[in-house]
C-alpha cells in the first residue's frame, strides 16, 4: 500500500508531488506489484468506509490486511536546514515490522528533484511484495 506522504515543516505541497514520483518509480518494479487506487477504493467501499479516507497507519493495515498486500510504503518530507530529507519505510502488514527504512537529503536547495526519489526507490524496488497505491490517487486532479 502506497501510503499517503506527510511533510514536517517547510512545503506540504511537495508531499503529493513526491509520493507521485515514488508511485511512478515503484511502478517500474518487476519485484513490486503496486495494486491500482480502483482496488483500493473497491476494499474500502466493502469496508463501509467514503473512497476518499486518508491512509493513515490503521487504515492502511485494515485495507492491505483485506485485499493480501503484504507491505505498506510510506514516507515523509522533512524540512532540515536550506533543503528536505526525504524518507521512504516500507513496513509488515502481517507484522508490522520495518522490513526497510530508507533517506536522502536532496542536493537542490529547497527543491526535491527527481535523482533523490531515483535513488530511493531503487534501494526498495528488489525487495518483493504487493504495494496498493493509497488514497491520494484517487482523488481527482
Amino acid at each position: 500500500m502506497l501510503a499517503d506522504f506527510t511533510t514536517t515543516g517547510g512545503d506540504s505541497t511537495l508531499a503529493p508531488i513526491v509520493q507521485a514520483a515514488v508511485r511512478a518509480a515503484m511502478s517500474q518494479s518487476r519485484a513490486v506489484t503496486v495494486l491500482s487506487p480502483s482496488d483500493v477504493a473497491a476494499e474500502l467501499v466493502r469496508m463501509q468506509r467514503p473512497d476518499s479516507t486518508p491512509f493513515d497507519p490503521a487504515t492502511g493495515v485494515a485495507v492491505a490486511t483485506r485485499i493480501g498486500a503484504k507491505a505498506i510504503l510510506g514516507g515523509r518530507l522533512a524540512a532540515a536546514g536550506p533543503g528536505y530529507l526525504v524518507s521512504l519505510e516500507l513496513t509488515s502488514t502481517a507484522q508490522g515490522t520495518v522490513l526497510a527504512s530508507h533517506q536522502e537529503r536532496p542536493t537542490v536547495v529547497k527543491t526535491l528533484n527527481v535523482t533523490v526519489v531515483d535513488d530511493l526507490t531503487k534501494k526498495l524496488r528488489g525487495k518483493p511484495c504487493r504495494v496498493a497505491q493509497g488514497s491520494a490517487e484517487r482523488r481527482p486532479a
